[in-house]
């Protein structure tokens, strides 16, 4: 994986993510994306994420535990997906070249 780092964009925090399964297929096929257990999940981490910046790897391996099934491409697909709606953008770090 890279080591792009993304970064929350305020649309994300405005949609109030809930647990609601209804509500979270909701925003995924409002968003053009296959609801999925994983797709929602990081979603979930996503939103709740406190420092509102996180790189691929660090959901990858947060999710991973709970989802021995997650692929990195499931995770980076979401990311791009988000991205591509501007609910997500990518910001370079200092450690980045």
């Amino acid at each position: 994986m890279n080591n792009h780092t993304t970064e929350v964009h305020s649309t994300l925090e405005k949609v109030g993510i809930t647990n609601d399964p209804i509500l979270l297929k909701s925003l995924t096929t409002e968003l053009g994306m296959k609801a999925s257990h994983s797709r929602n999940r990081i979603i979930l981490h996503i939103a709740s994420n406190p420092r509102g910046y996180f790189t691929a790897k660090e959901i990858y391996n947060k999710l991973i535990k709970e989802i021995p099934s997650l692929s990195k491409a499931t995770v980076y697909n979401t990311l791009n997906i988000l991205k591509e709606r501007n609910i997500l953008k990518d910001i370079k770090t200092t450690d980045q070249k």
